[in-house]
């Protein structure tokens, strides 16, 4: 909208510059005017090449978020199950005379391991 605006008014100044001036003169002042036009288009297609390249990078960004996140997540309830696997093998293993205080000292250690 703001780019319609700023076209209106250079139409506008064009046109006040092109009354008095010669054939020659208002075709340069066109030219240029084109030439304006054009770059300015072409700045605009280069903008949105690099939006669209961003927006891009984000979507894979979040895509590997997600799969570190499922990653990390798959890691803790291997070594939950690993931990729970050492505490059940120490308990079995814990010589009949031990006290029960023996046994859960033994199980702090590998829990805290």
């Amino acid at each position: 909208m703001q780019r319609c605006a700023e076209a209106d008014t250079a139409a506008a100044q064009l046109r006040v510059q092109a009354e008095g001036v010669g054939a020659e003169e208002a075709r340069a002042m066109l030219q240029r005017l084109v030439s304006h036009v054009v770059s300015q288009k072409d700045k605009e297609r280069h903008d949105a090449a690099k939006v669209k390249l961003l927006r891009e990078a984000e979507t894979t960004l979040k895509l590997k978020e997600m799969e570190f996140e499922r990653r990390v997540t798959a890691l803790q309830k291997e070594h939950a199950s690993r931990v729970a696997t050492v505490l059940h093998q120490v308990a079995a293993v814990a010589p009949a005379g031990t006290s029960s205080e023996d046994a859960t000292a033994a199980q702090g250690v590998v829990h805290n391991a």
